[in-house]
């Protein structure tokens, strides 16, 4: 048996085209039975198959991952100053020591700063250790993590309105944009791309750019889609897995649209914990004529959101001493949000019911959104209000004439909610108050006390709501 290998290309053939030079292996046989042999026989096959299999070998799919991260203002505006909020770094609110992946100026730190506040309105907290570990691993994403900041910080400033994009946010924003941008288009498909992107949609729904935060959520799905394993492949880093599923939640949230990222496993395990071990008050008259063997899953989530009630109630009345329980309160929070804008009841969502049970159904939903909202916002999830909701609620009430027979009681906590939300002196408040004034006298209820009875025998978390109430009152009394 001897070998030989194909000396390549003569200049005569070049003109043909190159080829990649063929080994070959010569059989020779003294004896023509030995043509017979198995070991002749499996080493032809396998020299001859050879070629013939790398010739049908499909090749490695290129991942184009599309993700429009252009920023649509004048990045040479000159960055403003941002006061440090209190406490800054060295005066107890911050550790210096750790390792952040860029150089901090001033203005740096003191959104840093702002990020670990413990105390205030509107803090930037809920899920925390996971969005932060995120940015530590990646500069872009860091950058990404200080424009957030500097952007909440204006929607605390006045949190009826969107903020607008300062020169400090489009600064850290255009940072983080042009770094990622260079490393996308060399191809670079990895978890710190996507740990990046996760910073670019929170800023984007804090701005209410929802023009690109869905195009930027699609191209989030792609990344996920080309890292091996895909979304169980980033299970290994419980930070990014939740960090993944916390950003896009949140942007599905305020637009009140499906989520498209699966809830991580451990969010379910520990909502599963929480709904086995809170006691709750139930209100059976919340669901009216709509019965749990009507396999609606609006009646057991309310149940659900219930005892949630429950326990934030408990929670605050303790000044959240437990900090372990609340992160376990946002988690649930979480599981109950998925679930709710994954369902849809003018969409078929339950069986069984007319067109005037599915509007009423909605409604619920609605109501029930808003309450999250308002649990989103008590632990440092803003600005994760209810204005969505409202809005939606004030449209599809005001348009559509509903059937509430045996489902009074709730439907007064419905509008009452959505008054209290709605905003003092504006248009959708004076229509919410007049149908609940209307609703409580068809029901004989002329006094407000007894009026708050009713309502807060449904579902009431006096921590959430009772800051907002005496307006309110004033109101639905001077209405009355």
């Amino acid at each position: 048996m001897a070998k030989a290998t194909n000396p390549g290309p003569t200049s005569s053939s070049s003109s043909k085209g190159s080829r990649a030079p063929t080994s070959f292996q010569f059989v020779t046989f003294s004896d023509v039975d030995q043509m017979r042999d198995a070991t002749a026989i499996s080493s032809i096959r396998r020299h001859a198959m050879k070629d013939i299999g790398r010739s049908r070998r499909k090749p490695k799919k290129k991942w184009l991952i599309e993700v429009p991260i252009d920023v649509p203002i004048d990045f040479n505006a000159p960055v403003e100053v941002v006061p440090a909020p209190k406490p800054a770094i060295g005066g107890g609110g911050v550790h210096t020591f750790f390792p952040i992946p860029i150089e901090l100026d001033q203005v740096g730190k003191a959104l840093l700063a702002n990020i670990w506040r413990e105390k205030g309105d509107c803090l930037f907290n809920a899920h925390r250790e996971d969005w932060f570990s995120v940015g530590l691993d990646d500069p872009a994403t860091f950058n990404q993590i200080l424009a957030n900041s500097e952007l909440h910080l204006e929607a605390t400033k006045n949190p009826d309105k969107l903020p607008r994009e300062t020169a400090t946010s489009v600064h850290y924003h255009q940072l983080a944009v042009s770094n990622i941008r260079k490393r996308m288009a060399l191809g670079e498909v990895s978890t710190h791309i996507l740990g990046c992107i996760t910073g670019l949609l929170v800023y984007t729904e804090i701005a209410g750019a929802y023009e690109r935060w869905l195009p930027q959520r699609n191209g989030l799905l792609s990344i996920i889609e080309s890292l091996e394993g895909g979304l169980d492949g980033i299970e290994v880093n419980p930070q990014l897995r939740a960090a993944t599923s916390w950003v896009e939640l949140r942007g599905s949230f305020r637009q009140d649209i499906v989520p498209a990222v699966p809830l991580p496993q451990k969010w379910v395990q520990v909502a599963d914990h929480l709904r086995t071990t809170t006691y709750y008050d139930y209100c059976p008259f919340a669901q009216g004529g709509i019965r749990d063997d009507m396999r609606c899953p609006l009646v057991s989530t309310f149940k659900e959101l219930t005892q949630l009630g429950a326990l934030v109630d408990g929670h605050l009345r303790e000044n959240r001493a437990d900090e372990a329980r609340g992160t376990d309160i946002i988690i649930w929070t979480n599981v109950l949000a998925h679930r709710l804008l994954t369902l849809r009841p003018l969409q078929s969502a339950c069986e069984r019911l007319d067109k005037t049970s599915l509007l009423l159904l909605e409604s619920w939903r609605l109501a029930m959104l808003t309450v999250i909202g308002r649990i989103y916002e008590m632990y440092g999830a803003h600005p994760l209000n209810a204005s969505t909701y409202v809005r939606k609620q004030h449209e599809l009430l005001s348009k559509n004439q509903i059937d509430w027979d045996g489902f009074m009681r709730t439907k007064l906590w419905i509008v009452y909610l959505a008054a209290l939300e709605a905003g003092e002196n504006t248009a959708k408040r004076r229509w919410f108050v007049m149908e609940l004034v209307t609703s409580a006298a068809d029901e004989g209820n002329h006094d407000y006390d007894e009026l708050m009875e009713r309502i807060k025998g449904v579902l009431w978390i006096p921590q959430l709501f009772e800051d907002k109430t005496e307006p309110l009152q004033r109101d639905i009394e001077r209405t009355s």
